[in-house]
């Protein structure tokens, strides 16, 4: 499954805790990068079993909590993020970078769009306490 279907240039905007935002009483909409940047948020928020019909799909970083931190286990990492932007075909291979690091039992990574700091995704992974994510 792909995304590329349902992804448009708009998207009604999240806040890092996943509640929709108001605009002067109205639901918010972002577009454009804010809306790619949002449409992978909420993906990695996903875990295998939260579609109902493609029970496989999901970003699934839950399964990385209980295992020990090490320099493997950031590749893995980074190579699973990198693999699952380029599975939702919404954006060229070259428009993106994936770093991470451990710190004690965090896996800290940050995925850069459009060589940018200003469109930069947080993805934390704490091993003893769960996933994270920021923008």
């Amino acid at each position: 499954m792909s995304f590329t279907q349902l992804m448009t240039k708009r998207t009604i905007e999240f806040d890092t805790f996943g509640d929709i935002v108001l605009e002067k009483g109205d639901i918010k909409v972002v577009e454009n990068i804010g809306a790619i940047i949002q449409i992978l948020s909420d993906y990695f928020r996903t875990n295998y079993g939260d579609y109902l019909f493609y029970s496989q799909f999901g970003a699934n970083y839950n399964s990385f909590i209980g295992q020990a931190v090490s320099k493997q286990i950031v590749n893995d990492i980074i190579n699973k993020v990198s693999t699952d932007i380029k599975k939702l075909d919404i954006l060229p291979i070259e428009s993106y970078k994936v770093y991470g690091l451990a710190s004690g039992n965090t896996i800290q990574v940050r995925i850069i769009l459009l060589e940018s700091d200003d469109y930069t995704i947080y993805l934390n992974i704490d091993t003893i306490k769960g996933i994270s994510i920021g923008y």
